[in-house]
């Protein structure tokens, strides 16, 4: 095989020999779109954005620190499910900002007043399927991120949509408090 010195023209590079054993610049391109497609077919429902099929068990990736934390978490859920709205106001850190559908609730007095009520009523209508979560935890801040299905009928209307949540949580003296919470959905395809 021959060595090219950086010192030759274009003319020269031009009229060397084709060098033997090296793939050309096609082949190359022919590998890796052949690489490409068979990622792609692999994971194929994961970049469509589809959530785990309803058969097959919620994925989770909890850490062993975050488990209470993420428990908090679903006693949130379960207060919200019965209607127990008091219970689900404890969880909640006093300055808790809470995203959803493009508008922000900035402390518990505020959700109180405003959506607790409605996300009683939804929640305790609607069954939530979570496929995936996510947990992590330091020694005073935790995230939980959840991704789901909801379906059923609410005030008149079916309900199929796909969720995805994050709950940031804060150790407080008497133990975690979600101090942020963002939803976001959309309607199932």
């Amino acid at each position: 095989m021959q060595i090219a010195s950086a010192s030759k023209t274009g003319a020269e590079w031009r009229n060397q020999p084709p060098l033997t054993g090296v793939p050309t610049m096609s082949a190359v391109r022919t590998l890796l779109a052949l690489a490409l497609s068979v990622s792609v077919v692999a994971s194929g429902p994961a970049l469509a954005h589809d959530p785990v099929p309803a058969a097959v068990a919620s994925i989770d990736d909890v850490q062993a620190d975050a488990v209470a934390a993420a428990s908090v978490v679903d006693a949130f859920h379960a207060a919200l499910e019965h209607g127990d709205t008091d219970a689900a106001l404890a969880l909640l850190a006093d300055d808790v900002l809470i995203f959803e559908g493009g508008g922000a609730e900035r402390s518990k007095a505020e959700y109180a007043q405003h959506h607790l009520a409605a996300d009683a009523a939804f929640s305790a209508a609607v069954r939530n399927t979570r496929a995936r979560r996510t947990a992590r935890a330091s020694t005073d801040s935790a995230w939980v991120a959840s991704e789901g299905r909801t379906t059923g009928p609410f005030n008149g209307r079916p309900i199929d949509s796909l969720s995805a949540e994050t709950m940031v949580l804060r150790r407080e003296a008497d133990g975690w408090r979600i101090a942020h919470i963002h939803w976001s959905s959309h309607a199932a395809r």
